[in-house]
């Protein structure tokens, strides 16, 4: 398949990144903007949807609902696409957005986690003490991140297989009861739970002294529509890889396509 053409939707840094990684690798690949979308899509037989694929209901850079952007599609087109809950475009298409895409995309959540700490924190990372909350993808990614980097790092976990796997690696663990009563102690409180897990009671011990940082998606640890009535420092960082390491972000589209291009190729 190599040499074959490839059409990304969008232009940003990170689908650029995307396209020169598929030249680099022997493909043709072009990056297209939302006006130039109805003349060019007919002529390339393999569509790359940029991440997030969906975003307030249509497909990013396109201004299209997925239905109608698969409404534009030729029945032999191939397409790949990011975090889709569904897949809307046929038996052709195929989401990138699979474990291997989510592991590398990890380390980069991890890399601007570290940033976003050094960047609102006027203390020596060594000094800072630290709770990861969840030991998915992303959370062993940043406990291993900040664990490198001299932070006095504990693991967060409900589940009794997370906390073992975070001991085997040498970190300090804690289940929520022993979290959320020592909870006002952390510089640093990182979020990677798509759930409210912190309540009144806890938020209220929280002071400006601590900083939250929100990695998780919808509808995140804490309801974020009541951060103006406590005290502690609240960011939410959403998208890290995109918005600090878009290069690496874009690449890793690429390496994921090429994978499932040549998975399919050995069935």
């Amino acid at each position: 398949m190599q040499g074959e053409k490839f059409l990304l939707i969008g232009n940003d840094k990170k689908m650029q990144a995307c396209a020169n990684r598929l030249i680099q690798r022997g493909y043709f690949a072009t990056c297209c903007e939302k006006e130039e979308i109805g003349n060019i899509l007919p002529f390339y037989p393999n569509i790359i949807l940029p991440l997030p694929t969906l975003a307030n209901g249509v497909i990013s850079g396109t201004g299209l609902s997925s239905e109608g952007f698969a409404e534009l599609l030729g029945r032999t087109q191939r397409v790949f696409y990011g975090n889709l809950g569904y897949n809307p475009f046929g038996e052709r298409a195929l989401s990138y957005y699979n474990e291997s895409f989510l592991v590398k995309n990890s380390r980069l959540t991890a890399q601007g986690t570290l940033r976003i700490i050094l960047e609102n924190t006027d203390r020596d990372i060594y000094s800072v003490k630290a709770a990861v909350l969840g030991y998915g993808r992303c959370g062993k990614a940043i406990c291993k991140v900040l664990q490198s980097n001299g932070a006095d790092v504990v693991s967060v976990s409900r589940s009794h297989y997370s906390t073992t796997v975070a001991e085997n690696e040498r970190l300090a663990t804690m289940n929520y009861d022993e979290f959320f009563g020592s909870i006002q102690n952390f510089d640093v409180i990182v979020n990677t739970v798509p759930y409210n897990i912190i309540g009144k009671a806890a938020a209220e011990r929280l002071t400006k002294k601590n900083l939250y940082i929100e990695i998780a998606s919808k509808p995140y640890g804490f309801n974020i529509n009541e951060t103006d009535k406590y005290n502690f420092r609240y960011i939410l960082a959403e998208s890290l890889p995109g918005r600090f390491t878009p290069t690496s972000a874009g690449e890793n589209i690429a390496d994921t396509v090429i994978e499932l291009i040549k998975e399919g190729k050995d069935e």
